[in-house]
């Protein structure tokens, strides 16, 4: 049966039924051929043809309808379509039994159990209007002849076919019984399991939710901090400028009386004492930047300003610093530049900071400053688009993920070999958010790296960074507006 029933794993499964009715079949029907044989026997019309026609129906057709509907991939159709079939030979075996009593109920008996068991009542009485069908054509091959008596051994075996029938069908409710009650209990258990899982998920999402609003307390406590953190730096940074100013100031003063003095050996000590009171101011300078940026004290404001003269003024100012490691500077700009609508110091401060750090990590390279204009929408301005390229030591992906980080540079040895306090790229980054733009980078260890910023030509207001909104936006005009 397992080889017959062998089915293609992309097709249903094989219907119930088809199997319950394969049982019946190969068990009821050699009955049914038994009591047909006897009735014919004592009649002696037992004839060649018969005992063929009576050998295929009782022990050849169970096996080839359970073939049939196994290999079809709507089983229950198939079976359907073999109950139509079973009720239309039964109908030709009446006339051919002389409309025999008890052979003839068998016959009807156990074919229209199968209709109402499988098909229901509709097809049953559907499949009755075949049986006639088949007594009509057995009875223009046989003849109609009506002999209702049967004899003891034929009444006998008509007896316990349907007895049989019956307690197979019995027996086959009863295991569908059993299937069912197990399947509610099962269905009972699982959703014991659900409704169990259900409250540990419910459980699960009542300490999730009181973590998170522990969780947001904890970030207003920590933003809170990180803000008085700032302002404290903040406070800091002007009260170390103050007397940071007056050692340059005097040290510069010093220099100036030195020389007048003639007392030359002191000048190289005295500019010792200045380098590194501006080296230190801008530290400090910085520090002050990004404390202003975090507290939400940073300002805005948007003046006009001609491109190429921001560019002369920057290029001016770094050249020195350039040309002190042998790097060479160039300037490549595209034509139709125009005006830009923006904080020019910041956007300034921004050119100087990466130029800066161009020439910090390029020894007798060259460094490439590139500007162009790409022309916007209506929906979307035009975009300033500044391209700093250096041919220095280049960084790593994992140098690169953690670049813009606050007080973070590409790593220990390059903070000791090169210095600084990590805070350029950081300011450079959130002056960018402040105006709408963005600061990209690009690099390969031994082959350089390119730092890409887009700034909108004209700043319409104040961008939320991330560290927030910054506080006040200011046009050219002399307007403010609190952001």
């Amino acid at each position: 049966m397992n080889l017959l029933s062998r089915r293609p794993a992309d097709w249903p499964r094989l219907h119930p039924t088809v199997r319950i009715d394969y049982s019946l079949r190969a068990w009821v029907f050699p009955l049914f051929g038994a009591v047909y044989w006897s009735h014919l026997h004592a009649r002696h019309e037992l004839t060649p043809w018969l005992r063929a026609y009576l050998a295929l129906y009782a022990l050849v057709f169970p096996h080839l309808a359970y073939f049939v509907a196994s290999r079809s991939r709507n089983s229950k159709q198939a079976e359907l379509r073999n109950l139509v079939f079973d009720s239309f030979v039964i109908g030709t075996w009446l006339p051919v039994l002389d409309f025999a009593l008890w052979p003839s109920v068998v016959g009807v008996y156990g074919v229209q159990s199968g209709n109402l068991a499988v098909g229901g009542l509709a097809f049953a009485i559907r499949n009755l209007l075949v049986v006639v069908l088949g007594v009509v054509v057995g009875g223009l091959v046989v003849g109609f002849q009506f002999a209702p008596d049967a004899s003891l051994l034929t009444t006998i075996l008509a007896m316990a076919c349907i007895f049989f029938y019956i307690s197979l069908y019995a027996l086959n409710s009863n295991l569908q019984s059993k299937r069912v009650v197990h399947a509610i209990k099962q269905i009972g258990e699982q959703k014991a399991q659900i409704e169990e899982k259900q409250e540990q998920l419910q459980e699960r999402t009542d300490a999730l939710q009181r973590s998170n609003v522990l969780a947001e307390e904890a970030t207003h406590a920590a933003e809170e901090a990180n803000r008085a953190k700032s302002r404290f730096l903040a406070n800091m940074s002007h009260e170390l400028r103050t007397p940071l100013n007056a050692i340059i100031g005097y040290s510069e003063m010093m220099i100036e009386e030195s020389a007048d003095l003639g007392v030359t050996e002191l000048k190289p000590d005295l500019e010792k004492i200045r380098n590194a009171g501006h080296h230190l101011l801008g530290l400090i300078n910085e520090v002050l930047d990004l404390s202003k940026i975090e507290a939400g004290k940073m300002d805005l404001f948007v003046e006009p300003f001609d491109i190429s003269a921001l560019l002369h003024e920057v290029v001016s100012t770094i050249q020195p610093i350039a040309s002190a490691k042998g790097n060479a500077l160039q300037v490549r700009t595209e034509p139709g530049l125009g005006a830009m609508r923006a904080d020019l110091t910041k956007v300034r401060q921004i050119l100087l900071n990466l130029l800066s750090n161009a020439s910090k990590f390029t020894e007798k390279g060259p460094i490439v400053l590139g500007v162009r204009r790409e022309t916007g929408t209506m929906a979307d301005p035009d975009m300033i688009v500044f391209a700093v390229e250096d041919s220095g030591i280049g960084m790593t992906q994992a140098q690169m993920d953690r670049l813009f980080q606050p007080f973070v540079q590409a790593d220990a040895s390059t903070t000791r070999r090169y210095g600084g306090t990590g805070l350029g790229l950081t300011i450079t980054r959130r002056f960018c958010e402040m105006m709408g733009g963005t600061v990209s980078v690009a690099s390969e260890p031994g082959k350089g790296t390119t730092f890409t910023v887009r700034l909108p030509a004209e700043v319409m207001e104040a961008h939320t960074s991330a560290t927030g909104t910054f506080a006040v936006f200011t046009t050219a005009q002399g307007g403010a507006a609190a952001t």
